[in-house]
């Protein structure tokens, strides 16, 4: 008696997303990176020299014979995983299935600079260093305090509230930017 088996090729599809917020708890602020190198390995072996994120942000190894596969992305400098290491073990793969995994990165941190305008009253005589600003994360963590006048300040990627300690003459007017509905000025760090 001869027996055969036979296997049925495998897929493998590797993404890469970017995290605007830094919070692993949302998703709705994430978008596909294209050109992002992904890597391959079947039995710890490199099945390539690795392959770049389409305009989809993904990348579709097609044909792969059974063994174990592990998946990596490089991570440029800047940039952090958001969900693991770097790293995805498909384990040893099944027959005829497809397998996907995406990495999503946010960026390590980011910068903010925040610049005051001022209407002075009759007699004022403040000048925008006369204020300084916090930042509060809107997610948890440490504020960052005393931020002058249009001066870069680098900060972790996140959502944060900005409030203002200046001259008790003087009343906040207005702000603008980026706004939520409540007055709150959201500074999102992006890709870009």
């Amino acid at each position: 008696t001869v027996n055969f088996g036979n296997f049925d090729y495998v897929d493998i599809t590797v993404c890469k997303a970017i995290d605007t917020d830094g919070d692993p708890q949302t998703t709705d602020d994430q978008t596909m990176k294209a050109g992002w190198s992904i890597y391959l390995a079947k039995n710890s072996q490199a099945i390539d020299q690795g392959q770049v994120t389409n305009e989809n942000g993904c990348y579709t190894w097609t044909d792969l014979e059974p063994g174990s596969y592990e998946a990596a992305e490089s991570t440029p400098e800047g940039w952090i995983p958001l969900y693991d290491d770097g790293t995805h073990s498909f384990g040893t793969v099944a027959s005829g299935e497809t397998y996907e995994h995406t990495f999503v990165n946010t960026r390590e941190q980011g910068e903010v600079t925040i610049n005051k305008e001022i209407r002075n009253p009759e007699n004022g005589s403040a000048i925008p260093s006369d204020w300084t600003f916090t930042l509060h994360p809107t997610q948890g963590g440490d504020d960052i305090t005393d931020i002058n006048h249009n001066t870069p300040t680098n900060i972790p990627t996140g959502f944060y509230t900005v409030t203002e300690q200046g001259p008790d003459q003087y009343s906040f007017l207005y702000a603008y930017g980026d706004c939520g509905e409540d007055g709150d000025i959201y500074l999102e760090v992006t890709d870009e």
